[in-house]
């Protein structure tokens, strides 16, 4: 039986790792389509808005990684149980990507990187004291169950500690969140087996 869902990015985690974490949480059957950087020039014309990651869905096509990410959690149960707890988790997910904005990417000089890391980790205290009251005494960030906002912290903290091992030692709540998230059988799993990439 075909998969629903067909992911493409290029052959890394990046802005395609939380749908493919949602993906994984939810059990779900994709293909996972992840191209090198020398055919995104031939494949670049037929992208929407000449952009990756795109999802295919049953003939349909979905582009923005936030959006993806956001319709695979609304279609895996992972959104939230009620329209405050989504509505909830999505601001959850924009105030990390925000952050995640302010950072180095791939492609920066190393001039350049070195600056955006700077910039980054002078705003990630004042973030974390934020995130901290939000969660409060919950085990998630949202509800009493993991949504997809949990698993873009988990997917976030990792990329910090790649930057800097000792991002989150001021924060043991939000680490214990990212904890559970990776104690979670199926991400477990996934982060056991997914693909080791450059990024």
């Amino acid at each position: 039986m075909a998969s629903t869902y067909k992911l493409v990015y290029f052959n890394g985690r990046g802005r395609a790792e939380l749908p493919r974490l949602v993906l994984a949480q939810a059990g779900i059957r994709y293909t996972d389509r992840r191209i090198e950087v020398e055919e995104w020039k031939d494949l670049k014309p037929d992208m929407p808005f000449g952009q990756l990651p795109v999802l295919y869905v049953k003939g349909a096509v979905l582009h923005q990684s936030l959006t993806i990410a956001r319709f695979l959690a609304f279609e895996t149960g992972l959104a939230g149980k009620t329209s405050m707890e989504q509505a909830q988790a999505c601001s959850i997910v924009e105030s990390i990507h925000d952050l995640v904005m302010i950072g180095p990417r791939f492609r920066n000089s190393e001039e350049v990187k070195k600056q955006k890391e700077k910039d980054l980790f002078e705003a990630l205290p004042t973030f974390i004291n934020y995130m901290e009251r939000f969660l409060g005494d919950r085990e998630w960030m949202v509800g009493t169950s993991v949504t997809w906002a949990d698993l873009c912290l988990q997917n976030f903290v990792l990329w910090l500690k790649e930057l800097r091992p000792e991002a989150l030692k001021t924060s043991p709540k939000l680490q214990a969140v990212c904890n559970r998230v990776e104690a979670l059988p199926n991400i477990a799993a996934w982060l056991k087996n997914r693909p080791q990439t450059m990024f």
